[in-house]
């Protein structure tokens, strides 16, 4: 826009001084610069010279009455031709036909350039004072009447189409005053132009003048009027409309001799006022470009001035008066320029263009409007500086303002609007473009930024030696102050955002085709995003944010840091379990246009949530391509659990996390705790420690193509080295009815299977409700109903949550019992100390089977020890191969291994002398105190009386 505006500029000065050529030319010849003889003159008369012997043959047509023997007076201001004259009453003195010559150069230049002025009807000369001719006495020159046609003339200079030539007729002149009412009409070149009344006003004569300025009453101009302009035309070079008139072409245009006509009309005056040096149009004045070669150009005002200057080391020649224009100002209501060539156009109340600086300044009461095919620019006020071998200048607007246009192939509408100012300024090598205020700059289909102050740096780029074009790049983007963006993708709110941009390289595959992953969160795409887009945009806010842009067809985000109070968050799309958030005082993201963008989170703690899942650390790194996320120093990581949203899985850790989509490895003593459905209505709860801890999703986590449709769990858990762990069950009421705690080595959890591994040295304590003994066939939940147990062993415990099974391998040792609350532990270290229904278990074995399908009761638990098992209780004593015990029916199996016989102690009260009895299996019913045996090996009959037989 800025270069067609600058050449409908250009053009309009060339018209403007085009015109002044005639008013400085014409001016000059209408004064009387005739000086009669007086004593205190020199001049040189003679009655009848011939043309050829004053040199002036040359400027008159053959036949002309200024070529038969004219009278002729010479004066150092020109040469006065006539034929005949007579002294008139009232000291005025009539000449019948006269002529001057006056030359345009200085007065010791005789071969300057003539300019003739020839009044064919006389002239008539009024003097102040007697008037003697006969004795050489004239008073001061007061005025005179040129009466009819009056021609100026002058021939064209030798190659040059600028010859003069000026008609009009009755001249009159007065004191103060030249003027005449009738029509004037001017060619000079190939320009011309009419009009009519003409009118000259000067100064008084200066005090202390010289004297021989003295002689002559008129003073010095002071304005030039022509009160009625019909038509002025002007030809100008088509090379002066290029860029080459406002110093912005760097390569200069070959002349090509093709003029375009511009045209002035207006319907009221044309003045110049000598004091001001100021040309000033008025009442509806057009100034109009004919282009042969398209739509004419035009500017429409109401008054129109040129404000001229001398040119700097001029000579000063009065005779030759040679002015630039220094300032044109157009008002109106309003000014409307049309650079229909151009495509360009402005309006508002009043227009300025400063030629020395080459500053446009627009303002209006309501808006100024200035704009091209692709641009438009409106606000309360503005100007424009341009800098001579550059494509940008300086610009300052008022608000409240708008910027509206369309950019690049696609043709989007973008708006900017600032509420104070906008300014455009060099800064440090490159151009700053500021909106001040309430700033704010939109895109059709990309979005919008507000911000208190929006700063964008461009920079102009050389001239292309292929295209022959120059361009300007944008190099940063900065928004200051309660900064809100909002795009399909994007949206937030920062407090300063600053985008650094650069250009592809020339065999970057960006510039063409579109990028290689449309889908990637750091593509920056400029059109409408789909539904499932719209549906997860991301809303950031934070205090900072910096990033680079790679510029092209498909913009790519090069890097990106937002600092301060961090908050990201993206909306759940339709059908997804949940969004993704994130919280920090960090965000970075390095890298982003490759195949393996790393982001990076630091906050104390940073957080993140994704797809259900969390995690919380100092410093989180993320690798995309590689799909592998890191957390260095402490941290925690929650796991979602669709069926128990309120109670997710949750671990921390204290030296660092590790995950690859799937398996995540956490190390430094590590907690995990979470909620496992383990049957309809019952949930385990459970708390685990250790030193380090291996977790694998339930499915595949792609950082690059999220899945927010399908549930994300944890499948399975592995602790490595010491784990111990804490749990219990809560009923489908809600009431706790298990508490379990074990230490164990390396264990290991599979969610889905249940199953369940571990290595010794180990313990595990559980306490139950179930059974209350002392009341048969009644049930309790209260405290008297709760049972204990506790198993020891050495080598590995497998097992299987969902099947309700597990097994100690290795020196076991367990002890089982009632208690009267959750804490109360059995002590097994004093035999004597044992419960009457206390029972210890020892073997190599140990086999635990819940067979139950109601968790308020004990009865269905199975114990089975095998391998040189042995059990005692208060009571009695067993021992066999195999042993097991079915709480339901209250039932001791003893079995011996074929070599060795089960052996069963009982005795009736703890101080009784016991019962042994031994056979290769026995049955016996401790509540009871029944026994069945097969394959007796012996008893003791003496003291059998001890059972229930």
């Amino acid at each position: 826009m800025k270069g067609r505006f600058k050449r409908t500029i250009g053009s309009l000065v060339i018209v403007l001084a085009g015109y002044f050529a005639y008013s400085a030319l014409a001016v000059p010849l209408l004064e009387p610069s005739i000086e009669l003889a007086t004593a205190s003159q020199s001049v040189t008369a003679q009655t009848h010279p011939t043309a050829r012997s004053r040199g002036f043959e040359s400027l008159f047509a053959e036949g002309s009455w200024e070529l038969d023997r004219p009278k002729v007076l010479e004066t150092d201001r020109g040469t006065l031709i006539f034929d005949d004259y007579r002294a008139l009453p009232n000291s005025r003195l009539q000449l019948n036909r006269c002529t001057l010559i006056f030359r345009s150069g200085q007065d010791d230049d005789r071969e300057s350039r003539p300019i003739v002025l020839r009044a064919t009807e006389g002239a008539i000369l009024f003097f102040e004072g007697e008037l003697n001719i006969a004795r050489g006495e004239f008073g001061r020159l007061i005025g005179g009447e040129l009466s009819g046609v009056v021609t100026i003339h002058s021939p064209p200079t030798p190659g040059s189409d600028d010859g003069l030539e000026i008609t009009t007729r009755d001249i009159r002149i007065e004191e103060r005053r030249i003027w005449t009412p009738s029509d004037v009409a001017f060619r000079f070149g190939p320009n011309s132009g009419s009009g009519g009344d003409l009118s000259i006003t000067m100064h008084p004569p200066a005090k202390g003048a010289e004297s021989s300025q003295a002689d002559s009453n008129l003073g010095r101009f002071q304005t030039f009027e022509l009160v009625r302009v019909e038509k002025i035309e002007l030809q100008i070079p088509a090379e002066s409309l290029s860029e080459t008139a406002l110093g912005l072409q760097t390569v200069p245009a070959a002349k090509s001799g093709r003029t375009a006509t511009v045209e002035i009309r207006c319907r009221g005056s044309l003045e110049f006022d000598f004091d001001e040096m100021q040309l000033t149009l008025n009442d509806h004045v057009d100034v109009i470009r004919h282009n042969t070669d398209g739509p004419s150009d035009q500017l429409n005002c109401q008054e129109l001035r040129v404000h001229l200057s001398s040119p700097a080391g001029e000579p000063d020649d009065e005779s030759s008066i040679k002015l630039v224009p220094e300032r044109l100002v157009a008002i109106g209501f309003p000014v409307i320029l049309r650079a229909e060539s151009y495509g360009a156009y402005a309006r508002g109340e009043r227009f300025e263009y400063d030629f020395t600086t080459q500053r446009i300044s627009m303002r209006d009461r309501e808006s100024v409007v200035l704009g091209n095919d692709s641009f438009e620019v409106t606000s309360k006020w503005l100007w424009y500086q341009l800098q001579a071998g550059k494509q940008l200048g300086s610009m300052k607007a008022g608000g409240p303002g708008r910027v509206t246009g369309v950019l690049g192939k696609a043709q989007q509408r973008f708006e900017a609007e600032w509420q104070t100012e906008v300014i455009l300024q060099p800064f440090n090598g490159s151009d700053v473009l500021s909106l001040v205020d309430a700033a704010k700059v939109s895109v059709d289909g990309t979005g919008e930024v507000k911000a208190d102050a929006l700063h964008v740096y461009l920079t102009e780029q050389p001239r292309s030696a292929a295209t022959g074009k120059s361009g300007v790049t944008i190099d940063k983007l900065k928004a200051v102050g309660n900064v809100h963006f909002d795009s399909p993708r994007v949206a937030g709110v920062i407090q300063d955002v600053q985008i650094w941009f650069t250009q592809p390289a020339v065999d970057s595959p960006t510039l063409a085709g579109p990028a290689t992953n449309a889908s990637s969160p750091f593509s920056i795409q400029a059109g409408a995003a789909n539904a499932t887009e719209l549906a997860r945009k991301l809303v950031v806010q934070a205090d900072q944010l910096n990033a680079e842009v790679q510029l092209g067809d498909n913009p790519q985000l090069l890097h990106l840091a937002a600092r301060g109070k961090v908050h990201c968050e993206q909306q759940a799309a339709p059908g997804s379990v949940s969004g993704m958030s994130l919280d920090c005082e960090l965000f970075k993201v390095l890298e982003a246009a490759t195949d393996n963008p790393i982001a990076t989170i630091e906050g104390a703690p940073a957080r993140v949530i994704a797809e259900g899942a969390q995690l919380v650390g100092d410093v989180i790194e993320i690798h995309q391509g590689s799909n592998r996320a890191f957390i260095q120093g402490p941290g925690q990581m929650t796991m979602p659990r669709p069926q128990t949203p309120q109670s997710p899985w949750f671990v921390q850790w204290q030296h660092r996390m590790r995950f690859d989509g799937q398996t995540a490895t956490f190390d430094g003593d590590v907690v995990a705790r979470g909620v496992q459905t383990i049957k309809a209505g019952e949930l385990l709860r459970f708390n685990a420690t250790g030193d380090a801890l291996g977790v694998t999703l339930s499915r595949f986590v792609n950082f690059k193509q999220p899945n927010d449709a399908e549930d994300v769990g944890l499948r399975g858990m592995h602790f490595q080295g010491l784990c111990s762990l804490q749990s219990e069950t809560i009923d489908g009421r809600g009431d706790r009815s298990s508490s379990e705690r074990m230490e164990i080595h390396d264990l290991q959890i599979d969610q889905i299977s249940g199953v369940l591994h571990g290595t010794g040295p180990g313990w595990l304590t559980s306490v139950r409700q179930g059974q209350d003994i002392f009341k048969e066939g009644q049930y309790a939940v209260t405290p008297k109903g709760l049972h204990f147990l506790r198993v020891d062993f050495q080598q590995e415990l497998v097992g299987n949550l969902t099947g309700r099974k597990i097994e100690f391998l290795g020196n076991t040792r367990t002890i089982y019992g009632p208690v009267a609350g959750w804490d109360q532990v059995i002590d097994t270290t004093n035999p004597s100390q044992l419960g009457p229904r206390d029972v210890v278990v020892t073997s190599q074995r140990l086999a635990i089977t819940d067979m139950g399908r109601t968790r308020d009761r004990f009865e269905d638990v199975e114990l089975e020890a095998t391998g040189n098992a042995f059990v005692r209780g208060q009571t009695f004593n067993a021992s066999g191969q195999r042993i097991s015990y079915a709480k339901s029916k209250d039932q001791l199996v003893l079995e011996g291994d074929g070599r060795n016989y089960a052996q069963l102690s009982y005795q009736h009260t703890p101080n009784a002398t016991p019962a042994p009895l031994k056979a290769r299996k026995i049955l016996f019913w401790p509540e009871s105190k029944q026994f069945e045996i097969s394959d007796l090996h012996s008893i003791d009959l003496q003291n059998l009386s001890q059972f229930n037989r």
